[in-house]
């Protein structure tokens, strides 16, 4: 027995990661105001089922540096609603620290934990934002991408491979 199709499709879809407070919750919000079906992706369960019941978006609690986590959140969503026209990406920055307190595994965590989930958000949901007439992928980072901090080294590593 095959699934259903989904039902046909009413309004945009959107994709909103760091969705449980700052940015990405603003993000989330702005966007079910203007009529837009919100899938909200956080990491912290209680604050994004709060906020997300409160907006009236779809909550899915995820951490995107996990195996497998970006493409199930992007099969759910293309499969619930029938396809995706909006992704936002936001998430948070690694720990403070001067540049003489940066270790290699503190590195390679950001990379881990910033750089390569946005990769594979991007490989695979383009195919769907193709798919839309008004298909957008908007990556939200830091001004360290423009102008590095001495207190936030590790981020100003590996925010201008977000803007890249």
């Amino acid at each position: 027995m095959t699934d259903p199709a989904p039902p046909p499709r009413s309004s945009r879809i959107a994709i909103v990661c760091g969705a449980s407070s700052g940015l990405g919750l603003a993000t989330a919000e702005r966007l079910r105001v203007g009529g837009v079906e919100v899938v909200a992706v956080a990491r912290n369960a209680e604050a994004l089922e709060t906020e997300a019941r409160r907006i009236g978006a779809v909550p899915v609690v995820a951490d995107l540096a996990g195996n497998g986590a970006v493409e199930r959140i992007v099969d759910y969503t293309a499969g619930r609603f029938g396809g995706i026209d909006i992704v936002v990406w936001k998430t948070g920055g690694p720990r403070p620290g001067s540049a003489l307190q940066v270790t290699e595994h503190d590195a390679e965590s950001a990379f881990r934990s910033i750089l390569l989930p946005l990769v594979r958000l991007a490989g695979a949901a383009v195919p769907h934002l193709k798919a839309s007439a008004a298909g957008r992928f908007v990556a939200i980072t830091a001004s360290t991408v423009k102008e590095p901090t001495s207190q936030v080294a590790v981020s100003s590593l590996v925010r201008p491979g977000v803007a890249g």
